[in-house]
């Protein structure tokens, strides 16, 4: 089947889309949209690189910038099967209520797709009632759903979804190096859910939130946000290792000279004089 064409968006600062995107045709499979963005990246309404007809292939959505916010619907599905949904960032990623990640199959059975929303270093937010689904249908095969943050929130009317057929259930994956929160719905039925956060002591420090019915791992060697060489966007963190949030000595009213970062992710002024 004929491919869809492909949409390329790069700018080495902030990016914010407020038209439709849509990379399909009339007919066959998807293409494919990739948005670049060093700055912070927003999107306000659907992006769609859907394969249209049975037996065809969604395409691929691919989503990074400093910190990303998707408030509208991205749609990569498939006649037959669902194509990928990548959303990075360096910090914040937020999925905002209603917006709607399809990566299913559009005339089941079939095979789901992939979600994956991974933050390097801060907070991702599936907020108030998003969706993220990856279903190949009641007789086909789900597909995969990766979310990896510092904390991890979901709305609580939200659904994480990865449903297949018998022996056929996808997976839902949710790494937490602070809060994990699912306050939503959270399946895959027929298949695996896996819940991992950060806990270096008994109690946890920073008990989850997890619904009746599934079970989370704590995790003692995941990393701590205070260390990653990332400030976390909303914390106490006032540097982190050689990110010092573009503060020298003089801004901070300590002079001249280097500033540097404690182990604690505080200012260090050793290195200055005033």
């Amino acid at each position: 089947a004929p491919a869809g064409q492909g949409i390329v968006l790069e700018s080495s600062g902030p990016v914010t889309v407020n038209g439709i995107l849509n990379a399909g045709t009339a007919s066959g499979d998807g293409g494919v949209v990739s948005i670049s963005a060093g700055g912070a990246l927003l999107t306000t309404r659907p992006i769609k690189a859907r394969g249209i007809g049975s037996g065809t292939s969604g395409g691929s959505v691919s989503l990074y910038g400093e910190t990303v916010t998707v408030g509208g619907d991205v749609v990569v599905e498939g006649g037959s099967t669902a194509g990928t949904i990548t959303i990075e960032a360096r910090t914040t990623i937020r999925v905002e209520s209603p917006s709607f990640l399809d990566a299913m199959v559009g005339n089941p059975p079939g095979k789901g797709g992939e979600i994956t929303v991974q933050s390097e270093g801060g907070d991702v937010t599936i907020a108030g009632s998003a969706i993220l689904q990856a279903e190949g249908g009641s007789q086909g095969r789900g597909g995969i759903v990766e979310i990896q943050g510092v904390a991890v929130t979901s709305g609580v009317t939200s659904s994480i979804e990865a449903d297949g057929g018998a022996g056929q259930g996808g997976s839902v994956s949710v790494t937490a190096r602070g809060h994990l929160a699912i306050n939503g719905a959270l399946h895959a039925t027929n298949g695996d859910v896996n819940l991992a956060y950060r806990c270096t002591a008994t109690p946890c420090e920073d008990p989850p939130v997890i619904p009746s019915g599934l079970t989370g791992t704590p995790d003692g060697t995941l990393d701590a946000a205070c260390g990653d060489a990332i400030v976390l966007p909303g914390s106490s963190e006032q540097c982190d290792e050689r990110d010092i949030a573009a503060a020298t000595c003089a801004s901070t009213g300590h002079g001249t000279g280097t500033l540097a970062c404690t182990s604690s992710c505080t200012f260090d002024f050793s290195g200055c004089s005033n």
